[in-house]
């Protein structure tokens, strides 16, 4: 044993010197634990639980507007089957008339299916202004939290309507 201590002594071994840099390693270290490892860490867990709220968010958001389309659709499909209906009633009634009566009532269907039609179109204008204001606000609250700041008035606008250029495209 007296010889490994020789040795050391030999090679420059210091006792003394091992000891007090392990003391300052790990008085350092514990400080940077409590002082710059803890609140790193806490920030970066912050910023993976918000890009995980905007990922649930974005995933609404693509369901909201699915589900905006079967609407549109299923609005679509039941004024197509209702316009059909009304000229299907309207040949009824022309066959049974003279044919006078007939041209009259094919006139009155077609005025009726193109009434149809805009009342289609308006209100399939209506629920894409709908779904694009609503899409513009949660793109702007959205990114609003992701960045972490509030958003200026003219920020929200150009952020609503870049959103609603993109769904346009």
């Amino acid at each position: 044993m007296q010889e490994v201590l020789n040795f050391l002594n030999t090679v420059g071994f210091d006792w003394p010197k091992l000891l007090a840099q392990i003391i300052v390693f790990a008085t350092v270290y514990l400080i940077l634990k409590k002082y710059a490892f803890g609140p790193v860490i806490s920030v970066l867990e912050e910023r993976r639980r918000r890009i995980a709220e905007s990922e649930a968010n974005y995933e609404r958001i693509k369901q909201q507007l699915a589900d905006a389309e079967i609407r549109h659709k299923e609005i679509v499909e039941k004024a197509a089957a209702e316009a059909q209906r009304l000229i299907n009633e309207a040949r009824d009634a022309g066959a049974a008339l003279s044919e006078r009566k007939k041209q009259e009532a094919i006139s009155e269907a077609a005025r009726i299916v193109e009434k149809a039609k805009e009342a289609t179109a308006l209100e399939h204008e209506k629920m894409v202004a709908e779904l694009r204001a609503e899409i513009g606000r949660l793109v702007v609250e959205t990114t609003g939290r992701v960045v972490g700041r509030i958003l200026t008035p003219d920020d929200q606008k150009r952020l609503s309507e870049d959103a609603v250029r993109h769904m346009s495209n």
